[in-house]
């Protein structure tokens, strides 16, 4: 069973977007003075990433897999 090799660029847009989201935070909170808004930026943030290391690390995870069915047979 060999599974496809995936391209990382869904990952990289989802790090763009977690670097864009926190700079727009930071920004709200100390250029504007709304720290209370800052939450709406960081929590999807972090959102995008975590899916962003799950994108990133297909690959070496679907060589484990397949690393590990080799050692199991």
């Amino acid at each position: 069973m060999v599974a496809k090799k995936t391209p990382p660029m869904r990952g990289w847009i989802f790090l763009g977007l977690w670097f864009v989201l926190i700079l727009i935070g930071i920004i709200e909170k100390r250029v504007f003075g709304h720290a209370d808004r800052m939450i709406f930026y960081h929590l999807p943030a972090a959102v995008c990433l975590v899916l962003a290391c799950y994108e990133l690390s297909t690959n070496v995870r679907r060589r484990y897999r397949e690393a590990l069915l080799r050692y199991q047979s």
